[in-house]
C-alpha cells in the first residue's frame, strides 16, 4: 500500500499513482471524517463530520493548487504526473492525529506527529516529482499559511455575520 511505505518515508516515483482518483477520494473523505472525532470542534457528531470533510477538501484544492504552481515555477518540475493522488496518499498517516485527539492525547503531544505527517509529504512530493526535499518543504509551508490566513478571514467574518445578523449575541459592552 502507497500510503504505509509513504509513512516510513519511502519514495515511490510518480509511475506509482495510476490508481483510479475515486480511491484517493475516498482516502480523503475517510480523513475528513476521523477529523470530525476531534472532541475540540465542539460541534454535534454529524456537523463535526461535515466540517471535517469540508475542511480537508478545501485544504487538498488548495494545498494542490499552491503545490502544482510552486513546483513547475522555474522549470523544476515538468506537470506530468499525478500531483493530486501524491498529496492524498501523503495524507494517509494523518488520520493519526485526530484519533490520538479522540483518545485525550493532548495537543503539544501531538505536535511532533504532525511534523512528521509534514515531512512524509514534502518526501513523497519530492520523490515523486525530483524536486528537493527543502524546496518541497518550502511549498507546503506556504499553501499550509495561505490556507490558515485564509480560514482565519473566513472564520472571522462568518462570525462578524452572525453577529449583525443577531444570530450570536454580540456587541459593545
Amino acid at each position: 500500500m502507497i500510503a504505509v511505505d509513504l509513512a516510513r518515508l519511502k519514495g515511490r516515483p510518480m509511475t506509482d499513482y495510476t490508481f483510479p482518483f475515486w480511491q484517493a477520494a475516498i482516502l480523503l473523505t475517510v480523513i475528513g471524517l476521523v477529523l470530525g472525532l476531534d472532541p475540540s470542534l465542539g460541534v454535534p457528531l454529524p456537523f463535526a463530520f461535515l466540517i471535517g470533510i469540508v475542511v480537508y477538501w478545501v485544504w487538498f484544492w488548495v494545498c494542490l493548487r499552491i503545490m502544482r504552481w510552486w513546483l513547475v515555477r522555474g522549470n523544476r518540475w515538468d506537470g506530468q504526473g499525478w500531483l493530486d493522488k501524491v498529496i492524498i496518499a501523503s495524507w494517509g498517516i494523518d488520520m493519526l492525529l485526530p484519533l490520538l485527539a479522540f483518545a485525550g492525547v493532548p495537543g503539544l503531544l501531538l505536535l511532533p506527529l504532525w511534523l512528521y505527517t509534514l515531512w512524509v509529504m514534502a518526501n513523497a512530493i519530492s520523490d515523486a516529482t525530483d524536486v528537493t526535499l527543502g524546496y518541497s518543504i518550502a511549498g507546503i509551508l506556504i499553501a499550509t499559511v495561505v490556507f490558515v490566513v485564509g480560514l482565519a478571514l473566513l472564520t472571522m467574518a462568518v462570525a462578524i455575520g452572525l453577529v449583525f445578523t443577531g444570530i450570536l449575541p454580540g456587541g459593545a459592552a
